[in-house]
């Protein structure tokens, strides 16, 4: 617990170092298995994910492409809408931090955060949570 809890701990306050830190995390909750199980989600997400919140939301916000294509990749891999990972407001804010990346007018970053919204509305996963959060699927599909 303590090795994730400073992970996500220098996500959030050591901007030079966010992008290996982003590899590591990925590849450590890959190593862990999948956070929808307790066990690891105990291990991989301390804090009941207000630590999380407050790394990817910084992440998200580092000027840093690199960084934000990182971040934008463990969420498509790890993060999924329909997990109960993080709470519903926890969800809002993490989604109106991540919409900001379309003012980068990134191809990269848009294809990654489409993907990200795509599964998390109705894609792979098969979620349909997207009225809950403000829109509707038709919307976050577009």
């Amino acid at each position: 617990i303590l090795f994730f809890s400073s992970l996500w701990w220098v996500l959030s306050s050591c901007p030079s170092v966010r992008q290996p830190v982003l590899r590591l995390l990925d590849s450590q909750i890959v190593q862990q298995g999948s956070l929808d199980e307790p066990r690891v989600r105990r291990v991989a997400l301390p804090g009941h994910g207000a630590a999380v919140l407050t790394s990817v939301c910084a992440a998200l916000e580092d000027p840093s492409i690199l960084v934000q294509r990182g971040v934008l990749d463990l969420l498509v891999g790890h993060f999924p809408m329909q997990s109960d990972v993080l709470d519903q407001g926890q969800w809002q804010t993490l989604i109106r931090t991540a919409i900001k990346l379309y003012g980068r007018r990134d191809m990269s970053l848009t294809r990654r955060l489409h993907s990200w919204l795509k599964v998390t509305v109705g894609g792979e996963h098969g979620g349909e949570h997207g009225g809950e959060y403000g829109w509707s699927e038709g919307e976050a599909q577009h």
